[in-house]
């Protein structure tokens, strides 16, 4: 599986290390946690899978938020969280039929190379805490791959 914990971003700004290798393709313009001033009680995790099915592309899982997209945490959330890990919902720190709970903030794509990709958060036993991972849109996800969103 491509998701690889981004261990070059510990303690930085992940905006502040975009531009030496990687690039933001998709943004949005308002953020929930930071813009808006969410409440982190407010995110609902998803995973977009279809009963029956163990995975689908990261590409399918974008495609299948149709309405849902607009209500999608981006990277300045997920930044916000990492950033102040004290913040994040301690379920998200639950394995998922043994496997570590990835949550990813749809609302940003980045590349690199060519190849983009997905920023989440997912929690690391031997740093005991979040750590940056990402998945590229061809990547098969699970049902431990969720997506992080604040629906009305």
């Amino acid at each position: 599986m491509h998701r690889r914990h981004m261990t070059e971003l510990f303690g930085k700004k992940i905006s502040e290390q975009l531009g030496k290798k990687w690039k933001i393709e998709k943004d949005s313009d308002i953020s929930f946690l930071v813009d808006k001033k969410e409440d982190v009680s407010k995110i609902q995790l998803r995973h977009f899978l279809k009963e029956a099915e163990s995975r689908i592309t990261g590409e399918e899982k974008l495609k299948r938020h149709n309405g849902s997209y607009q209500f999608c945490l981006d990277i300045k959330d997920c930044e916000h969280l990492y950033m102040n890990q004290a913040l994040i919902p301690k379920r998200w720190k639950e394995r998922i039929d043994g496997n570590a709970t990835f949550v990813f903030f749809d609302k940003t794509l980045i590349s690199s190379k060519k190849v983009w990709y997905i920023l989440g958060l997912c929690w690391n036993n031997y740093l005991e805490q979040h750590s940056l991972c990402y998945h590229s849109l061809g990547t098969h996800l699970t049902k431990n791959c969720l997506s992080a969103l604040i629906l009305p």
